[in-house]
Parts: C-alpha cells; structure tokens; sequence
C-alpha cells in the first residue's frame, strides 16, 4: 500500500538541534492541537491552525538556547512544556507563563530532559542525573556521550527507568545509579525512543515495553526477534551470551519462523546455575569446535572448558549455539570473555534502527531493515499514527540527509514502506496528532533550519475548505478599495526610499562593504565521519543559509572524491608544504544550496589537521571556520569482538605511565575512544581497519602495561612511534618489547595483495583501451582481437570511471607495502633496510611480480 501525503510548510523559526518539538494533547474535540517549538536562539512558540490560519498561542523572547523541548508525564502536566536550555530546566503552561524553573548546577548542557511529577531525568554530554523534587537521587557517569535519552516504565507508569544511547555502541539501562543491562550495537546509537504501542500484531509479549533506536551509519530496522535474555545474575560468577541463527526448534524459541538468535540456556535462579534445554533429536547436536572442547552443564553448576591448554578454572565463557539450518545441526562452543557488567547478546548489523522489548528480567530484540542505497544516519523515530489503518502504528524515520520514510508494521510482524520524500536539510524531530484539521491525523517535522512541515493525507491539512472543518461559512475577502490601495502604495514607498537613504548613508559613512567586521549571522552543522564500506570519510556541512564556497584546507594529503548529489564545482590548488598546507581546494555551489557533502581518502601514519570555511550567500560577506582531527589510524573503527583465529604480532609497552596516560595516548590514535578512563574501557578495546580488514585489539588492565596486537605490522610501527613521541613529551620511561609471528608478516601482504593487482590491471587495461577504441574506430570489424582484448572493449565505460581514483588508490597499496616492509625492519632490529628498498619499488612496479616474490623478500630471501 503506498500512501499519499501532501506536505504543507506551517512555521519557519530558528535553527534548532535534535528533539525540540512536541504536540500538545487535545483540548476539545473540535479543536486542533497546539504544536510546541523550541530554537537555538531561545525562543519558545506555540502555535495552532484556526480555520485554516496559523495562529500563534504565545511566542517568548530569545534567551538561552534550548537543547531539549518535551511534555510532563504526570497525569496534571501533560499539557505542560518544560525545556532545557543551558543547565536550567523551566516549565511553561500552554499559556506561555512560567510556573517552574530549576537551575540544576550542572557543568554540561541539557540535551534531553523527561519529567513525571516531581521527577526529573536530565542527560548531558556524559552525565545523566535523576532528580526527585530538585534535590539528586541518582548520578550515573557514562563511559562516553550520550547522543540521546528515553525514560520506560519497566514495572509500572510510576517508576521510570532511564535508557541511554551511547556513542561507544552501547544501549543502557539504568536502575538509579547502576546498569541493569546494556545492548551493544554494531554502529553508535543516534536516536531513541519509547513506543507506547507495541508493533508485536500476534500480541505475543503484552507485558513488554518496546524501544526503536537508529544508528549512526544510516540504515535501518524494526525488528521482532525472539531472544529472550535473562538479566545475569549469577553471583558475579558467569555470564552467557547466545549467538548465531535458529528456527522453530524448541531451544527455547517461541517463533514458528526462522529468526536470529534462537535461546539455549534460560535462568534457574531457584538453583543459582543454568539449566539447559534439551535439544529435539535429529535437529540439533552439541559439539566443541576443533579449536576448542566444550563441555554441557546442568543447573547448579558453572561451565567449563576441555580445551587442551585453554582457559584456566575459574574464568567467565560464552556458549555460543550455532544452527546451521541448512544442514539441521548445531554447535556449543566455548569461549573466555572478560569480567563486567551484564550485557545483552550482540544486536543487530551496524547501522540499523532496532527495536527492543523490555521486560523487568528480559529483553528481546526483532527484525531488521537493510539500507542498500546508503542513506543518513537516522536523527528522528516516529511512531503514534496509523495512516495506513492496519491496527498498528506506523514508524516514520527522519534522516539526517533529510530523507523522510514511513513504513507500515503488517499482520506477520514484517516492515513495508509505504511513502517516503527528501528534503533539502537534515530531519532533528518529528511528532504528530490532528494539527491542521480533526478530520484526519497528521505528522509533523521539524528540519535543521526551523521549518515546521506538515504532511497529511488526502481530504485533510489546509486545502479543504472550513467548513468541513467547523461547519463555519468561510470567511468573504472583499477586493480592496481604490482608496486602500493607494495609502498601500504610499507606506511602500515610503519604506523604500527610507531604505534607500540608508545605503546611502552607509556607503558614504563607512565604505564598502567588504570592509565591514561582522559576526556570522547563520548557524552552521558539521559532522566528519568514517565511511566503513568505502574505506574514506564524508564531511557533512549544514548551513541555516544558502551556501556560496565552502574552502578546505589540510595537513594532509587528501583524495578528493566525487559525491553524485554535490552541486558544487570543485577547484583544487597546489600543495604549499612550506606552510604545512598539503591539501587546498574550494567548493563553489552552482544551485541554492543549504548542504554540502564532500568525500575524502586519506592515508594513516601520522595525525593531521582538517578545517572548513563556509561561506553563505549573503551580505555582507562572512565566514565560519570548523576544524576537525585526523588521527593516525583514522581508518580503524570500533568492533565487538576479536577474531581469535587471526595470526597476529604482540607490541609490549610497559614503563612509568599510568593507565589515564595510556588511555589519553589511545585515544589521539584511534577513534571512537572514550575521552575518560572507566571500569567498562579499561581492559580490552578491539579495532578494525576498513580498507584491509585487519584487526587491532589493545589491552590495557594496569598501569605501566599496555599489549597491542595485530595482524598487521604496520599498524603497530604506528602505534610503536606515535606512544614513544607522547612516553618522552610527558617524560616517561617506557620499554618497547616485539614479538613478531612468523605468519604475520606474510599475511600483511596477502591481504594488501589482492587491492595492490587488481590496480595494477586496472592500469594496464586502461593503457590498452587507448589504442584499442583507435583501432575499433579505424577497422570497425574487430572480430580478430582476442577475447581479453574484446572484453576490455566491452568494459570501456566502466574501466575508464574506475581509473579515475586509482593512480592515487596504486600509489597508496606501494607505499603501505614499503611501510609494512620497513616497520617490520624496525621492530625486529634489521638495520639495513634501505638498501634493499630499490629491490621492492622494482617488483611492485614490475607488473609481472607475483605475490610469491614479495613475500620471498620480505622474508629475505630474494
């Protein structure tokens, strides 16, 4: 079913941030309801449509800016507004006078506030407090940001607890200071809402609470799995994490489809231990991988391994069950996994919007929604109207490249989009109800620079006539009279030449223009984030005003790439290394534009510096400067897990540094690094490179040690130079020990080999099609060529769009080569590399080497 909405602009205010929008509850049933908005200039508005009107309840003056704008829970409050701004709350009635204002002393910013009565919930930048009649109840520090808040009734509508959507890939929930539980993600959480109806048509769990949340990469899902995972408790002694794939099996799974994660183990906490579900005969089969022997426990006791030189007694495992369906069988295998708080089994893919049912002792997860036209990070989840009236709400998803999609839930549980637009700037919020008519109901969204868009169906919004609205007669306009006319015509040009006047006097006055030192009167949004699939990042530039030039300029050396939806013309200038400035081009936009993409390669080994300067279309001509940090490794991205069947090489540091130290050190090398030491990041982080697929896992678990392990050397030469720099800055005695794998260095190459040949035959047919479209166009019959050269004939277009890039991309695989081949000299003591260097330029360049001879001199005997 595909619906039909018209969109129709109500309000523009000012530039606004994420969550300040809220409709307020119906009144009288022949009136429309109020719209609350909140900006970043301070101003709060509430605003009705009246006989296809607008009309504006009240409007505050500029003040403070508000980050968070919502709607009292209590049973007297709900047509009450209470907003953010800065570290002070303040209530408002649906009259515009204040009748609350709290300052809470915090040192952060509000992002998001949720009142009940006489609690208040505030989220910070790391800091999330509950407040119960303005005194602290509860204080919970987050290991890093909080992109966004809900408040769940998991008990109760009395008591609320707090779920936090953290940039380091976690969803919390909280219980007064302490997690509950918590849910990695595959990508950083940026939206979180809580859904009062649940999307479950087969009512199969009636008593949980559901979540949708979107990630940060941009696809996404509602999903309806049934996973039921028990909060662990277990004497702090063991933990189970279930992965893999399942069907109707009966291991604990009340699905009749095939749906991911089917449960093995459930809670026996009369028995304090586990209690395993017997697998049904001739479908499942327990079995300890060949790396590693599992044994089956009972209830009452903990699990243990066989595995010939595995982990010792006393460790925590995680049972992973592993259905294949094809084959009808299933494996139990036994892992080590470190100490800590409870965790809920890994989520969806990265990048999806999920939706979790929480219950006070489980949590279940559900299906997912693919993105295979990469769009924006999802900002904004709707989900309280049903258009399509199949009998559960429909979810309306808001993107941060202004795609607008909504998608109907049917009677299996499965996701159909039913309608979706793009606007020309990012979607912060979005809500809903009967705002232009009562006829039929409505959403509404609220964009990056103020605009407030409605979208109706048809027979409802302002189009229709008002008396189908009211059963008023509509309102008779007169044409205006000669006279009116003419005192019209005088005001305006009155005001014209008055303004004429001014110019003049300006011009006279103070000269031109150009010369005039102003502020910037616009509001920019800027974000830099990696790309995993493509290997580059993507700078996301947001202005309130069209945009004229945008300037870059970068320490380093980068690969600007084509972005299809730009339309801007780019224009590069030449490096100037005497000044640091390895990168300058500037970005001029044709069209009226108010966003601008711009795609960049970059190369790791050293840190660099990004800046941006945004120029408007406006007078008098101003600029905004944005600066971003390039780190050392900055292709690596955040994982779950290790992969422990990788060939890796170890890189000991130990010496006087302290764990903050070594943290702080991490960090300027690597993202999506917490800024702060906690007892979650301190121990283990894993990283993978997204050009190579290498992994990265550094182990920090006590001052003055730190372990670094890799599959590539590369990487650790980095990590090695960069630690040594920061140890003899901060004047730190520190040791360097190398314990290389025999492996390690040949399965580098391996796996820069594959990208390395198929640049170097990218090269080659792009030679070749010069003077193979010659002799096609001169012979016309080229039945006699061979058949590679008549498929490169026939690859033409694409191979000339490949080779586009891939001089630098070659360029970038030869040097990563010579820098393996060198940093694997260091580490080990070789000092004679140089020498040889001249022997490895020639075979890369040679396109006639195999990856045999590279590997053959890397080990020294070529």
């Amino acid at each position: 079913m595909e619906l039909q909405l018209f969109r129709q602009d109500l309000v523009q205010s000012s530039t606004c941030t994420q969550g300040t929008l809220a409709v307020l509850p119906i009144s009288d049933a022949k009136k429309n309801q109020k719209v609350a908005v909140g900006d970043l200039s301070g101003v709060l508005q509430v605003f009705s449509i009246k006989r296809g009107e607008l009309a504006i309840a009240f409007k505050t003056l500029p003040s403070a800016k508000i980050t968070s704008l919502t709607l009292g829970r209590g049973r007297s409050q709900r047509d009450k507004i209470f907003i953010a701004a800065g570290e002070t709350i303040r209530g408002t009635n649906n009259k515009g006078k204040d009748f609350f204002r709290f300052n809470t002393q915090l040192t952060e910013t509000i992002r998001k506030v949720s009142v009940l009565d006489k609690h208040i919930w505030s989220a910070g930048e790391y800091v999330h407090n509950h407040f119960i009649e303005g005194k602290d109840n509860a204080f919970y520090l987050s290991p890093d940001r909080i992109n966004d808040a809900a408040v769940v009734p998991l008990t109760d509508n009395s008591e609320l607890n707090p779920v936090l959507a953290c940039q380091d890939r976690q969803i919390r929930v909280l219980n007064g200071n302490q997690i509950l539980f918590q849910a990695p993600t595959q990508a950083a959480p940026s939206c979180i809402s809580y859904i009062l109806a649940s999307h479950d048509p087969q009512n199969r769990f009636p008593d949980a609470k559901e979540l949708l949340y979107g990630t940060d990469s941009g696809m996404g899902a509602s999903v309806l799995d049934h996973t039921a995972v028990p909060l662990w408790k277990h004497d702090g002694r063991a933990r189970v994490e279930r992965e893999g794939a399942a069907c109707g099996c009966g291991l604990g799974c009340r699905s009749k489809k095939r749906v991911p994660g089917c449960s093995l183990m459930q809670e026996d906490t009369r028995a304090g231990g586990w209690d395993e579900s017997p697998p049904p005969p001739q479908q499942h089969t327990l079995r300890g991988r060949p790396s590693r022997g599992a044994s089956v426990f009972s209830a009452g006791s903990l699990p243990t391994c066989s595995a010939p030189g595995g982990p010792a007694p006393g460790q925590t495992y995680r049972m992973k069950l592993d259905c294949d369906l094809a084959r009808g069988s299933g494996g139990l295998a036994c892992a080590a996994v470190t100490s800590g708080e409870p965790r809920l089994p890994r989520c969806a893919a990265a990048g999806t919007v999920v939706q979790l049912l929480l219950e006070p002792t489980t949590a279940r997860q559900g299906f997912t929604l693919p993105n295979p036209k990469k769009l924006g990070s999802i900002k904004a989840l709707y989900s309280e109207v049903d258009f399509t009236k199949t009998g559960s709400a429909d979810i309306v998803i808001g993107r941060e490249d202004g795609q607008l999609e909504v998608y109907d839930v049917d009677e299996n549980g499965q996701l159909q989009q039913v309608y979706t637009n793009k606007l020309t700037e990012s979607v912060n919020a979005i809500a809903g109800g009967f705002i232009t008519n009562v006829s039929a109901p409505e959403f509404i969204v609220q964009t990056f620079s103020g605009k407030v868009i409605s979208y109706c169906q048809a027979g409802g919004g302002l189009l229709i006539a008002p008396t189908s609205l009211h059963g008023l007669p509509p309102k008779k306009y007169s044409n205006p009279s000669a006279q009116e006319d003419a005192e019209r015509r005088a005001s305006y040009n009155l005001q014209l030449s008055k303004l004429h006047g001014d110019r003049s006097w300006f011009i006279v006055k103070n000269g031109d223009t150009a010369l005039l030192a102003v502020s910037a009167p616009f509001s920019v949004s800027d974000r830099c984030k990696l790309e995993p699939d493509e290997a580059c990042y993507t700078l996301n530039i947001e202005s309130s005003v069209p945009i004229f030039t945008v300037a870059i300029q970068s320490t380093a050396v980068l690969q600007l790439l084509d972005v299809p939806a730009n339309v801007a013309i780019l224009s590069k200038s030449p490096t100037d290394v005497a000044n640091n400035n390895m990168t300058l081009a500037t970005y001029r936009c044709q069209d009226s534009t108010c966003r601008l993409s711009i795609k960049f390669k970059v190369r790791e080994g050293r840190s660099s510096v990004l800046q941006a300067f945004i120029i408007p279309q406006i007078a008098p001509k101003t600029c905004v400067s944005v600066r971003h940090q390039i780190k050392a490794l900055c292709l690596h991205q955040r994982i779950a897990e290790p992969d422990p069947a990788r060939t890796t090489s170890e890189l000991l540091i130990t010496g006087t540094f302290t764990l903050s130290d070594m943290h702080c050190w991490i960090g300027n090398l690597l993202p999506d690094v917490p800024p702060a030491v906690s007892q979650e990041t301190a121990g283990v982080m894993v990283f993978q490179n997204t050009l190579l697929g290498t992994q990265l896992t550094c182990r920090c678990t006590r001052a003055g040690e730190a372990r670094f392990y890799s599959d590539l050397i590369t990487t650790l030469g980095i990590l090695h130079e960069a630690i040594m720099r920061e140890a003899t800055a901060a004047k730190h005695r520190a040791d360097v020990t190398f314990n290389p794998s025999a492996q390690s260095l040949q399965h580098s190459v391996s796996l820069v080999w594959p990208q390395l040949d198929k640049c170097r035959s990218l090269k080659k047919q792009f030679h070749l099609l010069e003077g193979l479209l010659e002799l096609k166009m001169q012979d016309g019959d080229i039945s006699y060529l061979s058949e590679e050269y008549k498929a490169i004939l026939d690859s033409a277009e694409s191979i000339t769009s490949e080779h586009r890039d891939a001089p630098q991309h070659l360029d970038h695989l030869v040097a990563l080569i010579k820098d393996l081949y060198l940093d694997s000299c260091k580490l080990t003591g070789i000092s004679t590399p140089k020498q040889r260097m001249p022997m490895l330029e020639q075979l890369l360049a040679d396109p006639r080497s195999t990856l045999d001879q590279i590997q053959e001199f890397m080990q020294g005997k070529l």
